[in-house]
Formats: C-alpha cells, sequence, structure tokens
C-alpha cells in the first residue's frame, strides 16, 4: 500500500472549447520568448486568459516534441483539491513524478527512493539532457487560499519560496504565471516579465 507518485494529483485545466481560439503563430512567438530566456514571469490581470493559453500552449509543446512538466495551484472553484495544490510537498511530487515518467532513466539517480523534495528535484532537474519546460501556473491562489482555510499554514505553503531555489540547466526553462500580486515580487529581479493582455485568446507579449 505503498504510495509510489509521490502525491501527485490531477493536473487538468478545463477549457470550453466552443470559446477556445488556438493561435499556433502565438505559441511559436512564445516559445521564441522562452528560448531567449531561460526564466519567465507571466503577469495578467483575472480573466486575461494566462491558464487557457498556457493549457493551449503545452498541447503545442506535445505536438512538436518538445517535453513539458506542470503545476496547477487552481484549476477552478468546484476543484475539492484546491487546498492540496497549494501545499509544498505536493507541488514537488507532481513535478517529480511527471519528471521520472517523461524521463525514466533518470529515476536511478534519486536519492531517496520515495522523497519528494526540492533536493530532490534539484537532483533530478541536474541530469535533464533535452529541452523540458516547467510551468507553474496560478501563484497568485496561494495566499488566496491559505486566507480562507482552516487547516492550511505558512510553513506548509512555500511554493513561491521553493521556485526560488529550484536549479535549472541549460536545457530547462521556467514559465511562472499569476495575477499581480505582492508575493511574486521576489522573483521579478531574476524572471524575465512578462505582461499578457487578452481579448479571448489575443495575446501581447511586452
Amino acid at each position: 500500500r505503498v504510495k509510489t507518485n509521490f502525491g501527485e494529483i490531477e493536473q487538468k485545466f478545463q477549457i470550453d472549447q466552443h470559446k477556445n481560439i488556438v493561435l499556433d503563430s502565438k505559441n511559436q512567438e512564445f516559445l521564441e520568448q522562452i528560448n531567449q530566456n531561460q526564466k519567465n514571469l507571466m503577469i495578467g490581470e483575472p480573466g486575461a486568459g494566462k491558464s487557457w493559453f498556457l493549457t493551449n500552449f503545452i498541447e503545442y509543446l506535445e505536438e512538436i516534441n518538445i517535453s513539458v512538466i506542470r503545476h496547477y495551484c487552481f484549476t477552478g472553484t468546484e476543484d475539492n483539491l484546491n487546498e492540496q495544490r497549494v501545499l509544498s510537498d505536493v507541488f514537488f511530487g507532481n513535478l517529480i513524478s511527471t519528471l521520472l515518467k517523461k524521463f525514466p532513466k533518470i529515476r536511478k539517480e534519486k536519492e531517496s527512493l520515495l522523497a519528494a523534495s526540492l533536493k530532490e528535484l534539484n537532483l533530478l532537474l541536474s541530469k535533464i539532457d533535452s529541452p523540458l519546460i516547467i510551468i507553474i501556473d496560478g501563484l497568485d491562489h496561494i495566499e488566496r487560499t491559505l486566507k480562507t482555510s482552516t487547516s492550511l499554514s505558512q510553513e506548509r505553503t512555500r511554493i513561491i519560496n521553493d521556485i526560488s531555489q529550484v536549479e535549472i540547466n541549460k536545457n530547462i526553462s521556467i514559465i511562472l504565471s499569476s495575477q499581480p500580486v505582492n508575493e511574486v515580487n521576489p522573483l521579478i529581479d531574476n524572471y524575465s516579465f512578462i505582461k499578457i493582455c487578452f481579448t479571448f485568446s489575443f495575446c501581447t507579449f511586452f
């Protein structure tokens, strides 16, 4: 009965396909931006379409055979896993579990067979020798969920601080997504800033 998925939970963002507009030109434009800057922070107002765009972008990456792993800190108001999504151990568990599925050969590099931690994630990332994009969406929901919860604590929801300590090599890029909140300000100096403006699925990058 030992869990071997490191506490992974479902990572799926629902999109209304009747309203979804996919533009490969924008996906390619965004990929070029990512290739120029390994660390990117996407900021957009509520409803700007950040999560929709990133979900479409993930599908685009998979179509062109670029590996991607992701963590959604929020997927919807009716999601019964909302509190789990903002936990640091679930954050590490999701990334490590998906990473091992994408790159099974690096499993032998793990120092602790069942552990999911910053140390284990950094160790595995150091062994990646092909292109990989890490996407972390909904950072603004961490503090919001913490304020409304009766069981969560600051110590267990340190994802933004954890992100600042993730080590990447030349093959890896990171995309963070958030509404404009003070909690992400410590990341700005180390990340390329992208402002996203949407009318349905159209965006502009600055």
